[in-house]
């Protein structure tokens, strides 16, 4: 039945998600042709507890929510012809820094990115959104649709602490292949099954044994001053076709560090249908948390794992934060994925296709993890 949704939907021209004009609340009188009236529009600042579905109600995954939501920006673009565009960001911290992640189609050019206003904390329509402005492009990828914006300064209003950072979870581990020779592979953090481990994919090079493992080293950066941090692996924790994890011993306290400030996901059940939570800027407005249900995800060439799911979205929703629990998704053996959200579109709902009761279709690309 999923493949069969995905045919009836696929056919439909997605539409890139921004804005030309900001409005200050998504009342009737907004007009829009997606979402009429925007009755499924949650205000983030209004957003509680008893919003999440009963099956996914707690309160560690509300925290969450409210966390990825408090990182998720209003950018205001002034394009090099003098128009304007209103798009979503998320802030995401890599390698010790904060950066916003957007779509290309929000902000293309390096001119873009010095010309553009970034809001924190615009989460209602009595908000008083804390202002910065990006200083430029850390890169751009046209055929992946995403962009890297480096900030002029940190809001000292802006908290933080919280964000995991993925570059500090990245492992280098040297080993030998299967004919002896050194090297070296990738790897990264995570906690598998409520075990600290390196996760890293199989290759036909290498054949894992415990006495192989034992004789391997790992190193991580400690981005903030430069310095390797060294761990030696102890076992093999899981194998398959796709991946290894290796556990470590002892475990690094700054890897420690960074994966417990993704506690809520260790004990998701993986049982749960996926939901997909939708938190952005529609239309340039006050930021709005909208609930739907995954069609399917694809992986594909140009643009890697892609979401196709019901939350609503309008335009301005661009480059805003679609999160998605339960199933098996999974990042660094946490029970999320996160998603930049692309393109979508109204289409007519058809009555036998199960996976959805919206008559939205988005789409969303995995880019980061949060």
């Amino acid at each position: 039945m999923e493949d069969q949704a995905h045919k009836q939907f696929s056919v439909y021209d997605l539409q890139a998600e921004i804005a030309t004009e900001a409005v200050p609340s998504l009342g009737d009188g907004v007009p829009c042709d997606k979402n009429p009236g925007h009755h499924n529009f949650i205000p983030y600042d209004e957003f509680e507890l008893h919003h999440l579905p009963e099956h996914y109600r707690t309160e560690k995954l509300y925290r969450y929510l409210k966390d990825i939501g408090n990182s998720v920006v209003r950018l205001t673009v002034t394009c090099e012809d003098g128009s304007m565009r209103f798009g979503s960001g998320i802030v995401m911290k890599y390698r010790g820094k904060l950066y916003i992640y957007t779509n290309n189609h929000v902000v293309e050019t390096d001119q873009q990115a010095k010309n553009c206003l970034v809001e924190f904390y615009y989460d209602g329509e009595e908000s008083f959104p804390i202002q910065t402005r990006a200083s430029g492009l850390m890169h751009t990828f046209a055929d992946t649709d995403k962009s890297m914006l480096i900030l002029q300064k940190i809001p000292s209003g802006f908290q933080h602490d919280f964000m995991p950072d993925s570059g500090r979870c990245r492992a280098v581990i040297k080993t030998k292949t299967n004919d002896g020779t050194e090297t070296s592979v990738r790897g990264l953090a995570c906690v598998h099954n409520n075990i600290f481990s390196i996760v890293l994919r199989q290759s036909s090079e290498i054949s894992w044994t415990e006495e192989l493992v034992k004789e391997a080293s790992i190193y991580f950066r400690e981005f903030d001053d430069g310095e390797r941090i060294y761990a030696k692996c102890s076992s093999i924790l899981e194998a398959d076709t796709d991946r290894v994890y290796l556990t470590l011993d002892p475990v690094p306290d700054m890897i420690k560090a960074e994966l417990e400030k993704e506690q809520h996901f260790w004990d998701f059940d993986e049982q749960k249908l996926a939901l997909p939570i939708a938190i952005t800027h529609p239309h340039g407005g006050p930021k709005m948390v909208t609930i739907g249900q995954k069609i399917i995800v694809e992986k594909k060439e140009d643009e890697g794992v892609v979401l196709q799911h019901s939350a609503p979205t309008c335009g301005g929703s661009s480059g805003g934060a679609v999160i998605a629990v339960g199933e098996d998704n999974r990042v660094r053996g946490l029970y999320a994925y996160s998603y930049l959200h692309c393109k979508g579109k109204k289409v007519t709902k058809l009555v036998s296709n199960p996976k959805t009761d919206s008559d939205n279709y988005n789409t969303s690309s995995l880019s980061i993890w949060l």
